[in-house]
């Protein structure tokens, strides 16, 4: 016990002198350059899906029926505009109707790490 008790104490001014003293952390020269023409690597950013600004007027849903749900499937483009509206599960009629009111839909373009894309949409319409 005694031992350790004198190795502490001759090792303490040391210690003691190292907790003092500042510590500079500066890059080499060499790496600093090296960081400064590495070329930037792209990162994940998330996925923000498009979000609708307007609304349906329901005046077209008036004196439609179907026993099934119908599925308004469509494509929102970079710009926030519907295209390729295929309408599945009534009849031609109540899918022109539907799918000329789902063009006049608008959203806020969906994003891909911040770019604008194109992003597959379904709509469930219930007319019973």
């Amino acid at each position: 016990m005694r031992k350790l008790i004198a190795a502490s104490l001759f090792v303490l001014p040391t210690l003691m002198h190292a907790q003092q003293s500042p510590v500079r952390a500066e890059a080499p020269k060499m790496m600093a350059a090296a960081a400064a023409v590495a070329p930037k690597v792209p990162a994940f950013t998330g996925i923000i899906a498009p979000k609708r600004i307007t609304d349906i007027d329901r005046a077209v849903f008036v004196g439609l029926t179907s026993s099934q749900p119908v599925v308004a499937k469509f494509t929102v483009d970079a710009q926030g505009v519907p295209q390729n509206i295929v309408v599945e599960g009534t009849n031609e009629i109540a899918a022109a109707k539907i799918s000329d009111a789902v063009s006049k839909l608008r959203y806020q373009a969906g994003k891909l790490n911040g770019q604008s894309y194109e992003f597959p949409m379904v709509l469930k319409f219930d007319l019973r």
